[in-house]
């Protein structure tokens, strides 16, 4: 048989079970003016054929708690789901980004090259060795002209197209150094 009082876990006093409502969630029992309920409102809630709950203060503000963190929960799951969206990136994107890095790269490797037109190429007949000098002599000359003093050892000049006697071939040359 229950027992006929229950102990407030507000006022620490024993009243009858009429007079009580238990929380249900820490299964305290509180005396109905201790939680500001009149015995029609404890005699509705306790009558477990209805499905009312109720809960006291100390496990409502825990609920609330619980309820904001979960708020707070999925905004962040929302948050986080925006950041990896916009951090995906296209392969389409790092395609051009490579070709970018690439023309740089070629850009970088042609600044030291200058292409010098309009000089008298050599007969076909002359050994690869003989045009190559005749070349290179060339190239020092006009280097000297505009101000730039190069030894013949370091000129290495290349004859761009094929040989025409009726046209020059231009020349491209490498410099040492862009400033150059």
């Amino acid at each position: 048989m229950p027992p006929s009082n229950l102990i407030c876990a507000c006022c620490n006093k024993s009243f009858k079970l009429n007079m009580m409502i238990k929380c249900t969630v820490c299964m305290k029992a509180f005396r109905h003016l201790c939680v500001n309920l009149t015995i029609d409102e404890v005699n509705i809630l306790n009558d477990q054929s209805k499905g009312h709950s109720w809960s006291c203060s100390s496990c409502r503000n825990i609920n609330n708690q619980i309820n904001d963190l979960k708020k707070l929960i999925l905004s962040l799951r929302d948050d986080i789901k925006a950041i990896n969206g916009a951090t995906t990136h296209d392969p389409k994107d790092s395609f051009v980004f490579e070709e970018l890095i690439e023309e740089i790269n070629d850009r970088n490797s042609r600044k030291r090259n200058v292409i010098i037109f309009g000089l008298p190429g050599h007969d076909q007949a002359d050994v690869p060795q003989t045009r190559l000098t005749k070349d290179k002599s060339q190239v020092v000359d006009v280097l000297k002209v505009v101000n730039l003093n190069v030894h013949a050892n370091e000129v290495k000049p290349l004859r761009f197209g094929r040989f025409d006697q009726s046209k020059c071939r231009p020349i491209k040359l490498s410099l040492k150094d862009e400033d150059d």
